[in-house]
This record gives structure tokens, C-alpha cells and sequence, in this order.
């Protein structure tokens, strides 16, 4: 199992249309083989700042998820959203 935690800055005046692409991507997500949950954050002291925690059952569920055609599409929608790219993080129970 495996934990990937995206940090996202939302630019200003963005925040509808990012809620918006987000939820069709946690949509997307939830009918991947291998998704089994996540969760968005925002920072108290910046919501502007967003992190999104997801959970697969491997990396390789988590690399088929984003290199698909619709996560791709997806991202299209977000990056006029965001202030700078998203970074990602892919982590491991130890």
C-alpha cells in the first residue's frame, strides 16, 4: 500500500473551479482498480495551500491512475487553477 500526498497552491479567484476539477478527479479516482480512499487538506494559515492524501493498494495502481487519459484531461482542467505546478509525493508504510 502506498500514500501519495500532492501539495497544490490554488491561485486567487480560482477556488470554485478548483473544488470543481478536483471532485471529478476524486471521481475518477474512486472507479480505478486500486484506489482505496483519500482526503483534502487545506493549510489553516494559507488556503490558498491545498494537500490531497490518496491511498493505493500499489505504485503500480497509483502510475496507472496518472499516466491515464483522464487523469491527463483532468489536469488540463487544474493547471489554470494553480499559482505554480503540484508536486507529489509517493510514500510507504514502514
Amino acid at each position: 500500500m502506498i500514500r501519495v500526498i500532492i501539495e497544490r497552491k490554488v491561485a486567487s479567484a480560482m477556488e470554485l473551479a478548483f473544488h470543481q476539477a478536483t471532485k471529478k478527479a476524486r471521481i475518477g479516482a474512486i472507479a480505478m482498480d486500486g484506489y482505496l480512499g483519500g482526503e483534502t487538506l487545506r493549510d489553516v494559515e494559507n488556503h490558498h495551500h491545498y494537500i490531497i492524501i490518496s491511498t493505493w493498494k500499489s505504485l503500480g495502481h497509483w502510475n496507472q491512475w496518472l499516466a491515464s487519459e483522464e487523469r491527463q484531461q483532468l489536469d488540463m482542467e487544474l493547471l489554470p487553477c494553480l499559482e505554480e505546478p503540484e508536486s507529489f509525493t509517493v510514500t510507504e508504510l514502514v
